[in-house]
Formats: C-alpha cells, sequence, structure tokens
C-alpha cells in the first residue's frame, strides 16, 4: 500500500522518511504482512507509545499476532522491584518467543529502554513450564515447587497477576499471560475442572480446557540461582557482611529490587534480538536520542551508587543506611557499540516524519507522507492576512480538495460519542457524502467520494497520493484532557471482605466497634 518502491530488504540500516507518527503503525503492518515468516520488531519511545501503536495496530488488523515487552518501571539501580504485571507482560512475551515457530504476520511492539536491556537465556522460558489439563493428575507438592521459583506469591485471595491462593480442593493462579486468573477443580489429585473468573467479583466466567503456567518473573529463585548468585556476588564486591541483598537471597528468599542484580543469577544473558533470529527492526522517529539519554541515565544512576561508597563519608554512611553494590551496566544493558553492531546485522528500519534527502540512495527512501495541517488554528484571532473562518469550514475546504484530487478521507476520533458529535457538525458544514465506518477495512473499501468516520486515538493526521486521514485533535486543536470522575470504593469494599476472617475486629457503620462473625 505505502511499500511499493521499498521491494529490497538488505542487512544494515535503512532511512524511511516521510512517516509521520500516526503512520508508523501502517508501515509496521505491511512489513509483517509481506514478511510473514518473519517477527517485525517495532521499537517506540516509551510505554504509552506501545499502549498507542497497538491499539492502531490491532484496529487497522483485527487478527495480526501481537506480542508487547515493556520495560522496567523503576530507575536503573533502584531498590524496588518492577511491578508484577510489568513482569508479567515481559515474561509472557519472552516465553512465547522462546517456543514461537513464525508462521504468520506478527508483530513485537517494545520501547528504547526495553530494546536496551538484557534478558535471561531463552532456554530459561522455554523449560520453564507447565501444562495442566482437565482430568489429568496433579501433584499438589510439584505445584507449589513452580510457583515458588517461577516468582509466584502466596496470598488469601487472588486478585493480580503472578498471584495463587491454595484453598483444599481450589487452587486459584493468576498466570502472567492471561487477563484472568483460573480456578482448578480437585478431587484427590485429578482435575476436574478449569475456569476462569472474574478477580473482582471472584465470579466465573468461562471454562477452560487446558492452561500453560509460565513464570512470572525474570528472577528464578532455585538452589542453582542462589549459588551462581552467591559466587558472583562475592567475585564482584569480596566477602560481605551484614548487607540484607545476600543475606536474603542466600536464605532462598525474595527481596524487592533483586531484579537489579539479575545477571548474577542467571546462566548467561542474552539480547532480545537472540530470541528472534529471524526479525525486521522498525525504529521509531526518537530511537537514537532515545537511546542516547537512555544509557546516559544508566551511567549517572551507577556512578551515583558507586560514589557512595568511594566518597570520604562513606564508612559512616554504611553504616547508617543500607548497602547498595550496584553490578555494571553492561551486565545488564546493551553497550553503545553492541547497538550499533545489532543495527547492523539486522534488517534496520529507521522511520522519520521527515523527507529524506534529494540524493536518494538504496538505503534512502521517502514515503511522501506529509503531516496534516493543524485546523483548529484558525480559532486563534488573525490579522487580515492570515486565516479565517470556522475551522470546519477550513477541514471541510480541504476535504473537497483531497477528493477532488482523488484521494480517499477518512476523519478519526477518540470515542464513538466524538464521531457521532464530529460527523454532526460536518454535516451542519455542508459535508453530506460521509458515513460512520465499524472497521478499517470498511473505511478504505468505500467510495472514494464519500468520507469516512473511525474510532481511534490517533493524535495526528497525515496525507499521501491517494489518502488523506484526519484527526480529531486536528480539526479541533489540542486535546482537552477530562478528569475522570472518582469511582465509588463499593467495589472494593465487596472485594475486601472477603478477606476478613472470623474475630477480626471491625467498624459497623450504624453500630460501631464489633467482632466478625461471619455472613
Amino acid at each position: 500500500m505505502f511499500l511499493k518502491e521499498f521491494k529490497t530488504l538488505r542487512k544494515g540500516q535503512t532511512s524511511l522518511g516521510g512517516v509521520p507518527k500516526s503512520m508508523e503503525p501502517l508501515i509496521v503492518l505491511e512489513l509483517a504482512e509481506k514478511n510473514p515468516e518473519k517477527i517485525v520488531v517495532f521499537v517506540t519511545l516509551d510505554d504509552a507509545a506501545i499502549s498507542e501503536a497497538v491499539e492502531a495496530i490491532s484496529y487497522f488488523s483485527p487478527g495480526i499476532n501481537i506480542l508487547t515487552l515493556p520495560a522496567w518501571d523503576c530507575v536503573p539501580y533502584d531498590r524496588v522491584s518492577p511491578r508484577s504485571d510489568i513482569l508479567g507482560k515481559r515474561v509472557a512475551a519472552l516465553s512465547t518467543l522462546s517456543m514461537a515457530k513464525v508462521t504468520e504476520p506478527t508483530v513485537l511492539v517494545t520501547s528504547n529502554n526495553a530494546f536496551l536491556q538484557r534478558v535471561p537465556n531463552r532456554e530459561l522460558f522455554y523449560k520453564n513450564s507447565l501444562k495442566i489439563s482437565t482430568g489429568s493428575d496433579l501433584s499438589l507438592e510439584t505445584l507449589s515447587k513452580f510457583l515458588e521459583t517461577n516468582g509466584f506469591n502466596r496470598t488469601g485471595t487472588v486478585r493480580e497477576a503472578g498471584e495463587y491462593a491454595f484453598r483444599g480442593g481450589i487452587i486459584d493462579i493468576f498466570p502472567a499471560n492471561s487477563d484472568n486468573p483460573v480456578r482448578f477443580d480437585l478431587f484427590g489429585d485429578e482435575i476436574e475442572e478449569i475456569r476462569e473468573f472474574d478477580a473482582l467479583t471472584q465470579q466465573s466466567i468461562a471454562t477452560k480446557e487446558q492452561v500453560v503456567l509460565t513464570p512470572v518473573s525474570e528472577l528464578f529463585l532455585d538452589e542453582s540461582s542462589i549459588s551462581r548468585f552467591r559466587t558472583g556476588y562475592r567475585s564482584l564486591f569480596g566477602n560481605v557482611s551484614d548487607d540484607p541483598l545476600y543475606e536474603s537471597i542466600s536464605a532462598g528468599r525474595r527481596i524487592a529490587g533483586a531484579e537489579h542484580w539479575l545477571p548474577l543469577f542467571c546462566d548467561g544473558m542474552q539480547k532480545i534480538t537472540d530470541f528472534i533470529p529471524k526479525s525486521i527492526l522498525v525504529l521509531g522517529n526518537q530511537f537514537n536520542a532515545g537511546v542516547k539519554a537512555r544509557l546516559e541515565a544508566i551511567d549517572d544512576f551507577y556512578n551515583a551508587r558507586t560514589s557512595f561508597f568511594d566518597g570520604p563519608a562513606s564508612k559512616k554512611a554504611l553504616k547508617d543506611s543500607l548497602p547498595y553494590r550496584p553490578i555494571p551496566p553492561g551486565d545488564l544493558y546493551l553497550t553503545e557499540k553492541e547497538i550499533d553492531q545489532i543495527l547492523e546485522d539486522k534488517v534496520s528500519i529507521h522511520l522519520s516524519p521527515f523527507s529524506s534527502p534529494s540524493d536518494l540512495s538504496a538505503q534512502n527512501y521517502d514515503i511522501g507522507a506529509r503531516r496534516m495541517v493543524k485546523f483548529g488554528r484558525v480559532q486563534k484571532d488573525t490579522d487580515n492576512n492570515g486565516p479565517s473562518g470556522n475551522n470546519f469550514d477550513e477541514a471541510k475546504t480541504s476535504i473537497d480538495q483531497f477528493i477532488a484530487k482523488g484521494s480517499r478521507v477518512i476523519i478519526s476520533c477518540y470515542s464513538s460519542g466524538s464521531t457521532n458529535r464530529i460527523s454532526s457538525l460536518f454535516l451542519d458544514h455542508g459535508l453530506k457524502a460521509q458515513f460512520i465506518a465499524n472497521s478499517w477495512q470498511e473505511a478504505i473499501s468505500s467510495q472514494k467520494e464519500h468520507v469516512a468516520f473511525i474510532t481511534l486515538g490517533l493524535s495526528e493526521g497525515f496525507s499521501t497520493k491517494n489518502l488523506a486521514i484526519l484527526t480529531e485533535q486536528d480539526i479541533l486543536g489540542d486535546r482537552l484532557i477530562r478528569q475522570r470522575p472518582k469511582k465509588s470504593r463499593g467495589d472494593a469494599f465487596l472485594a475486601d471482605i472477603s478477606e476478613l476472617s472470623e474475630g477480626d475486629i471491625v467498624v459497623h457503620i450504624e453500630h460501631g466497634l464489633g467482632r466478625y462473625e461471619g455472613l
């Protein structure tokens, strides 16, 4: 659709100009559909951009395989661990990639920060999975050992990814690769039924025949990993004492922030591209600047940690606070040299919204798309020589010009409500040939004289020779951020009441202080 001139994929770095931000998912999708035997790795700016890209790609092609690999949501060399849901998404993606045989279009969406971070050896994810089926026998001892080794946390009631609960003949587990937890009903050691249920209401949603459990953390805590950690830690920092991290891990206990010493637990670390030897790298517009800023930040955090030990007051500071002995940055993060080597060894396509130089070469292409005019600016006061009139009138004029040139026009809005409202406003301004499309395919297969309205959160529009996409923000100006109303805590109360035990002290809204004796 857009890459007719871009036919040959060669190893090394290629520049693809004339690709506005909202057009990037369409380029990624076209590359995936033309190369079904390879995984297209789309490296975006951050986790917010990951969400936007996934939403757009899913809308443009609902059936395509999409994997997401977010970055840890903590700064380098922090004392806290990444959130469990973030770890769950990462492990789910890495587990899928370790076992995947690509036969159909697949896209991996990740960020600059995640791309720079090393991951445990793929064999670790491939081997550490447990398949449980209805009618099969399940050893509680084997299951408990698997869950503890692979980062699951035991709780009274399962509500978040990575939690599990044993309640007699019922076992609740929230897998990392699932949107909802699952409940196993056992008769003795035999699994009678597997049900997916809602974490908030605890009510069943659907039955399942099989569940595959994968780790919920990149940090595996077993005898061999503990031994590797102890050996590596002493090798780097000598014989240590009064170190909570070393003592906790040596005792087989997880401790917050241990992931920042991940290489010491693993029998080798790999790059994400090692998981997918057959791949195409598509790098967002701010990849180079983002990578440079991230590497500088990593060095700054590392130097701040090491200077704590080297400073004149280090001995006194060590007595007054917990020690923090950071591993070298190159152990957990890629170096600039390694990144350059990856880009040269892979098919690496840099996207840019700007035009390519006039001296186009085999490694330098220009798609020719341009950002859409911001019609919302006409609402501002201007002099007699500037634009005048209503922004809808200005947009309607441009739409007529696009249609006269033979371009298909699509207007993208953030919600179904705004789609109906803006469609009605355009109707009042003379845009009669219009309709609201239920899908992307319907929008691009209609008559070109008819303007299609779609519901998709694109931030800016663009135009090519045959297509023009206007967005709600192009027409109305900067998007208004509406504060979400505070949710009632009634649902949360009903969820928490399940954790009350007989004999607990409670405060009743009408009767005051009392003792809970059950419902």
